[in-house]
């Protein structure tokens, strides 16, 4: 008797001990939760100063100069000008970018970019996610819609510069991307490429073959088309220096930056 009131009495210590154990570890898990909940999110890359020269509204800035207008929505526009000039313009003012990419429209109409002989750049793959139209000037029959008409073509994204690392393709005719946190979703699980972007391949053309115009690809500095603006001139030609190519953000200073994407 004495034997069997032992033995439920270390089976009753065992039982205590475990219970006090267990609800230990449960403090523990709690205190982590809380700790995670309560932890800062990783901070947002920032817009770095461009690495060539920089005109504001039309006049010679130093490029760390931007970093006074962080808190505004300025636009870097490249065009054939930035090519030629190397010479990188940004503006304050959303009136002052349309006019200047409307002038540049005008200047460098859609003719003389199709005059270029279409090839696929030469890149390191990486990881593809999903397929898009091929490099060949497959733009495909579905569209969505830019400033002057409907456009179609693809935008490649990749992760690191000179087109490396992971590659995200996009068919225009997806539309508007409005949050690089939530993209190729595949029932609940989506990728995340936000703040991941370093090098752009964008090939987006009018539809309309009498729109003389060359579209634009714009990057965002946040979700849901917000922050500073980079416009990526379009090019139906992939030369090797022909814009629709645009090896290293970081020249521009948009190194892991971009978190939307829309057309214009």
């Amino acid at each position: 008797m004495v034997t069997t009131r032992r033995a439920f009495g270390g089976i009753a210590a065992g039982l205590a001990a475990g219970a006090i154990l267990g609800a230990g570890e449960m403090a523990s898990a709690k205190r982590a939760m809380a700790a995670a909940a309560t932890k800062p999110p990783v901070p947002k890359a920032k817009i770095q100063p461009p690495q060539l020269p920089v005109r504001l509204d039309g006049r010679k800035v130093e490029p760390r100069d931007l970093t006074r207008h962080a808190a505004e929505p300025l636009r870097y526009v490249v065009s054939p000008d930035t090519f030629r000039d190397d010479e990188l313009q940004v503006f304050r003012r959303a009136e002052a970018a349309n006019e200047y990419v409307a002038d540049v429209q005008r200047r460098f109409p859609r003719t003389d970019a199709a005059s270029r002989t279409l090839s696929a750049p030469t890149r390191t793959e990486g990881p593809t996610l999903t397929e898009g139209p091929k490099p060949n000037g497959d733009v495909g029959v579905m569209a969505t819609k830019g400033y002057w008409g409907d456009v179609a073509g693809y935008v490649h994204l990749f992760e690191h510069s000179q087109y490396r690392g992971a590659k995200w393709d996009f068919r225009v005719d997806w539309g508007t991307q409005r949050d690089f946190r939530s993209v190729f979703c595949i029932l609940w699980a989506c990728s995340n490429i936000s703040d991941k972007v370093s090098s752009v391949d964008t090939n987006v053309a009018y539809l309309d073959g009498n729109i003389p115009h060359i579209p634009y690809t714009i990057l965002f500095e946040h979700i849901e088309l917000k922050g500073q603006q980079l416009w990526l001139y379009n090019s139906i030609g992939n030369g090797a220096e022909a814009p629709g190519l645009y090896p290293d953000l970081g020249i521009l200073g948009w190194n892991d930056v971009a978190s939307s994407m829309r057309y214009y």
